[in-house]
């Protein structure tokens, strides 16, 4: 969610404010009980579709209303909340995305 420096990375906190908020509005939850995807990990998200377009709806309405405002305080409290707090489990999240590393490439242009 922070880069070593403690900046914020963008992706990395829209999706956790994205996730937080299905969370709460009940178009995702999650399972500690359930098997995931893999056959050997506890813990699994669950999509409920039948709330996934109202919660979608007020995410948006929330959200754009927030940048059209340009409510700082606004969208300090999202990542308060979603980032920063524990309705996301980040760590969880976290472990299992770093078990399949992505190769990173770094570019230079020299003028």
């Amino acid at each position: 969610m922070y880069t070593g420096s403690g900046a914020r990375k963008t992706y990395g906190n829209v999706a956790a404010i994205q996730i937080g908020f299905l969370i709460e509005h009940g178009a995702l939850t999650w399972d500690d009980h359930a098997s995931a995807n893999n056959g050997t990990d506890k813990g699994a998200f669950t999509i409920h579709s039948d709330k996934l377009v109202g919660a979608a709806d007020e995410m948006m309405k929330a959200f754009a209303g927030i940048k059209a405002r340009g409510d700082k305080p606004a969208a300090e409290e999202l990542i308060k909340k979603y980032v920063d707090g524990t309705i996301v489990p980040h760590k969880l999240i976290a472990e299992r995305f770093l078990r399949f590393p992505k190769p990173s490439f770094v570019y230079a242009v020299s003028m």
